[in-house]
């Protein structure tokens, strides 16, 4: 089985060499192994990993449900594996932002390849609110930005900013939550037997959490 993913630290990540690691990494590989599969992990940008899904080159993905661009191209389970929250970050001498009133006008800085959930996306592609999006590959560049007053906020995710923060040793960064969606389980609908596949990945989860196996990821 392909499991597709892309870099999401700590969770799910390449090493330098190559290799994958993370919590999420090793929850996948259990419960596809009980599922009687073989699992062979694949790493690439988010455009692609979802080009992969509707083609069928990638079997499963751990992800956030409801993505446009998976429309009818995927199987999705009702199992929870976790809980992603998109923050938006300010500087600690400004204001907390009330949004999306206060997000009028104002400079967003963002990680590029990144889609966002509809609700985000809707506010973010308002012309009525003229936000400018600044965008930048890498997260420690735009925390940079952020704090060289280039941009008025920083939207991410919550779990690689924390990550690099402490790895940097920067303090907290003041932020509201702008949403919180769970991460759950998405089969392509051309991988072989999907339904069985997606079935038996649920029954895998099921008897995990009955046998209290530590399934708690960050």
């Amino acid at each position: 089985m392909t499991v597709g993913y892309y870099d999401f630290p700590p969770s799910i990540y390449t090493t330098p060499d190559g290799r994958t690691e993370g919590p999420l990494f090793d929850l996948l590989t259990r419960m596809v192994q009980r599922a009687g599969y073989t699992p062979q992990f694949r790493a690439m940008p988010i455009a692609r990993l979802y080009n992969e899904l509707r083609e069928g080159r990638v079997d499963l993905w751990a992800g956030a449900p409801n993505k446009q661009e998976l429309k009818g191209h995927v199987l999705e389970s009702d199992r929870p594996l976790a809980e992603v929250r998109l923050n938006l970050y300010y500087r600690p001498d400004t204001p907390a932002p009330k949004v999306p009133d206060d997000l009028a006008g104002k400079v967003m800085i963002m990680l590029s390849g990144y889609s966002y959930w509809p609700h985000t996306r809707e506010l973010l592609l308002d012309p009525a609110r003229e936000i400018t999006q600044l965008r930048t590959h890498h997260r420690e560049a735009a925390l940079e930005l952020l704090r060289r007053q280039r941009g008025d906020y920083l939207l991410d995710y919550q779990l690689p900013i924390d990550q690099v923060l402490k790895r940097t040793g920067q303090p907290p960064l003041p932020y509201v939550t702008v949403e919180s969606l769970p991460i759950r389980l998405i089969v392509s609908r051309k991988s072989s037997d999907a339904p069985l596949l997606l079935q038996r990945m649920e029954e895998v989860f099921d008897q995990m959490q009955a046998a209290g196996e530590d399934m708690a990821l960050p």
